[in-house]
């Protein structure tokens, strides 16, 4: 069964490192996906709404998705991999070892700042507001990564 495995980072700069890794350990390049969001590279469809139609079309839940897509916009990046079921630990691994934060803990601190959920009309931050956002959260981020069925 091929499962899906999402690696939420605060910012674009390790995610090739990730994948890179991830190809290393004989994980095929067409199933490694990057979306991300780092204020000067943003492409198509690679960023906040649109990623939501990307997730859920792989069958992530729409809530899932949502919190995908707002890390995108806060100027996170999302590692997707898709995986036989026998390599899920293995991909999960090195997602981890390169600095996953925990997207549910993090959804938690957002709601403890005020956030009520996603908003597909709010603007992605701003260079400065991205920076902001990793200080804030410096030093906290909880090595973690989902693994969802996949839709296929």
């Amino acid at each position: 069964m091929i499962k899906t495995v999402i690696g939420s980072f605060d910012s674009f700069a390790s995610t090739s490192q990730v994948a890179a890794d991830l190809m290393a350990a004989g994980f095929m390049q067409s199933d490694i996906h990057v979306l991300g969001n780092n204020a000067t590279r943003v492409a198509d469809d690679q960023c906040a709404g649109g990623s939501i139609g990307r997730l859920t079309a792989i069958g992530i839940s729409e809530t899932d998705a949502q919190y995908c897509a707002e890390s995108l916009r806060r100027g996170g990046a999302l590692v997707i991999v898709k995986v036989d079921s026998s390599r899920v630990d293995e991909a999960g691994y090195l997602i981890q070892r390169l600095g996953a934060i925990d997207i549910e803990d993090r959804v938690e601190q957002w709601k403890g700042a005020g956030w009520s959920g996603y908003d597909a009309d709010a603007n992605p931050y701003s260079f400065d507001q991205i920076e902001q956002e990793r200080q804030r959260y410096a030093g906290r981020s909880q090595q973690q990564h989902r693994i969802f069925p996949s839709a296929r």
